[in-house]
């Protein structure tokens, strides 16, 4: 498969359309008169673009239909030349919101589009399916084709409001705030507590929502509610929890793009979440 008219050609009926003499086409295109007036008649006898009235070359309709196609044409692949590369990254809502985002400038390239792809528990299935190119997320992937670096340790902690606190000085199963990632039976373990939970919850900021309004304890990450304890709103129990998650950099196996992994990876580094 090729073009019908080669580009030198193209650009030859584009020039001699904005062009009022051979002249005028001749310094235009920096090329001889003579050499010019060879291409024109060799054209006229090869295709229907062009033909000569009074001794002047002229475009005739379907010349000026192509070039209205060149001009697209032209226009279309500087937008793709000029189109930045984009990035696809998956990582959990509020990891991204209130530590990736913040920091995007100073990890990825000025040159790049970056797209952001919050989910909780579907960033493997996304490097699958090809709809992102990376991912920041917490613990550990499943699939063979899925590589990753784990990086940041992610404290848990396992917390209710002040005021449940005061009313429920005893942790009962029913009073269990869930979160659809959290490893319900390591936690039974760790608690030594049979867990009957009447709320669960998909994302952090849902769990966290409920904490604070009152409705029970949950199991989540520090950084989600830093400041809730560092103000005092919320009530420690000062669990020390023996398997800990970790943060770190998911990609599939034919992703090529080290210098990305690289940065997310150093960028995971400098991340206090204790």
């Amino acid at each position: 498969m090729k073009f019908l008219l080669n580009s030198d050609d193209s650009e030859l009926l584009l020039a001699l359309e904005a062009s009022e003499s051979l002249l005028e086409l001749s310094i235009l295109m920096k090329r001889d008169a003579s050499v010019l007036s060879r291409r024109l008649n060799k054209m006229s006898q090869e295709t229907n673009f062009i033909k000569k009235l009074n001794g002047k070359w002229i475009l005739t309709d379907k010349g000026l239909a192509l070039n209205q196609w060149t001009r697209k044409a032209i226009n279309e692949q500087s937008f793709i030349f000029s189109t930045k590369q984009t990035l696809k990254i998956a990582s959990t809502r509020e990891f991204a919101s209130r530590i990736l985002i913040p920091n995007l400038e100073k990890i990825i390239p000025q040159n790049c589009t970056i797209e952001i792809v919050t989910t909780d528990g579907q960033s493997e299935n996304l490097l699958l399916d090809n709809l992102v190119d990376i991912a920041i997320d917490c613990g550990t992937p499943y699939h063979p084709d899925i590589r990753f670096k784990k990086v940041l340790p992610e404290k848990m902690v396992l917390v209710s409001s002040k005021l449940f606190y005061k009313k429920n000085k005893i942790l009962t199963d029913s009073n269990y705030l869930h979160f659809v990632r959290n490893d319900i039976n390591m936690l039974q373990e760790e608690l030594n507590l049979k867990l009957n939970p009447k709320y669960i919850f998909n994302d952090l900021s849902s769990l966290r929502a409920a904490i604070t309004s009152n409705l029970g304890f949950g199991y989540i990450p520090y950084y989600v509610v830093k400041l809730d304890l560092q103000n005092k709103s919320l009530h420690d129990y000062e669990v020390n929890f023996k398997s800990p998650m970790s943060f770190g950099v998911w990609w599939k196996k034919d992703f090529k793009n080290n210098e990305l992994i690289s940065n997310l990876t150093n960028f995971l580094k400098t991340i206090e979440l204790n």
